[in-house]
Parts: C-alpha cells; sequence; structure tokens
C-alpha cells in the first residue's frame, strides 16, 4: 500500500496537486483537527499542515508530520517537491483524482462520449476517468497550464 497524507484545511489546494503528482491524499475541510488526527493515526498518515500547533499535536502522538512553508502555492509546491522528493511530471496513469482522490483508469473515446463536449472528442485521443466519482480527465490546454505551474515550482528561486 503506498503511504498516506492526509491534509488540513489550510492546504486544500496543495492537496489537489498532490493527488495530481499520484500521492494518496486525503483532505476534507470539515474535519476538525481531533478528526484529522484521528484518520492519521488509524491509517498511519502523514499530516500536511501549515499550522504549528496541529504539527506539535501530531508530533506528540508519534504521527509523522510535516509543517508545509510558503506563502503562495508555487513556494508550497516547490517546498513539497524537494521534501516529498517528488518527480514535478503529471502522468495520468498514476495521477489519482484531484477531486475525490480516486484511482483514474484509461478508458476509450467511445467510452467517454456521453461526458465530454464534442470538440474535445475531435481534439484528444486519449481519456481517464476516476473510479470513484466518474470525473473524465484529457490531456488539453488546462493540462498545459498545469505542466507551466510545475515548472515554475522546480526553476524559480534556482531550485
Amino acid at each position: 500500500m503506498d503511504e498516506v497524507f492526509v491534509v488540513d484545511a489550510m492546504l486544500g489546494r496543495t492537496a489537489r496537486w498532490l493527488r495530481i503528482l499520484g500521492l494518496n491524499v486525503l483532505y476534507d475541510p470539515s474535519w476538525s483537527d481531533d478528526r484529522l488526527l484521528e484518520v492519521a493515526l488509524r491509517l498511519n498518515a502523514t499530516v500536511l499542515t501549515r499550522d504549528r500547533e496541529l504539527a506539535s499535536r501530531a508530533a506528540s502522538m508519534g504521527l509523522s508530520v510535516l509543517e508545509v512553508s510558503g506563502k503562495s502555492e508555487t513556494e508550497r509546491m516547490r517546498f513539497l517537491i524537494k521534501k516529498l522528493g517528488l518527480r514535478p511530471v503529471i502522468d495520468p496513469s498514476r495521477s489519482r483524482c484531484p477531486v475525490c482522490n480516486g484511482s483514474l483508469r484509461e478508458v476509450s473515446k467511445e467510452d467517454v462520449s456521453h461526458l465530454v463536449p464534442e470538440g474535445v472528442l475531435r481534439r484528444q485521443e486519449r481519456f481517464w476517468i476516476c473510479v470513484e466519482c466518474g470525473k473524465v480527465y484529457w490531456l488539453g490546454s488546462h493540462f498545459r497550464n498545469m505542466k507551466k505551474f510545475l515548472e515554475r515550482c522546480v526553476n524559480e528561486a534556482g531550485t
């Protein structure tokens, strides 16, 4: 089983990015700190937080914890890419659904023809669907923008 991360409410966008990079990330903005710690303990998960007090509580419970630094999303992702040794490459066969954390599986055009706009069907050849929520993904312009963001995370500030 792959490593599980539990992310606090302050890091919602970060949770989505980590899922895109293939990490198993549990995130629910409605969780109290107590609930988050309970889930992390049950799953032996690493806690990712910007909250110093929560980080201290998690550590005192014997949990693996990483206090995430950075004011911007770019800075936070740069920090996590470095600290966790992540490859900042989007590989849909490895990614998880950024919405629900479900696994993605590649499907045929025919399988998603009723789920995506016609123009997308004409322009794209490969599609992935989340086995949990049914959201469909493809490598369109949004994907190119995401690649540029990850390149900035790695290349800015000499990292």
